[in-house]
């Protein structure tokens, strides 16, 4: 996560890197301003959590400590979106 004080839009905007140095986006406007106070108090490790309908889910840590990933839900089966339909014999004189 990298503070942008010269972002025109919001001077608290706070972009989210992945480790290779790719923008995956930006931390809501909502907690931009406690999350910058906290990094400029703290270091932050981050990991990715999972995709969102509108971003992400980041895991957050502060100083030494390692941001843990909630235990992964069960997969449930879904039902199949179509039916086949049943196979006919081409012979109808049976």
């Amino acid at each position: 996560m990298r503070r942008e004080p010269k972002n025109p839009a919001d001077p608290r905007a706070i972009a989210v890197y992945s480790e290779r140095g790719v923008q995956m986006g930006y931390i809501s406007a909502e907690r931009a301003p406690r999350i910058g106070q906290l990094m400029r108090q703290h270091t932050i490790t981050a990991i990715f959590q999972e995709a969102t309908r509108y971003g992400a889910v980041i895991r957050v840590a502060f100083d030494d400590d390692v941001p843990i990933l909630p235990p992964s839900k069960p997969q449930v089966p879904s039902e199949p979106d179509f039916y086949p339909d049943e196979t006919w014999p081409d012979d109808f004189s049976q």
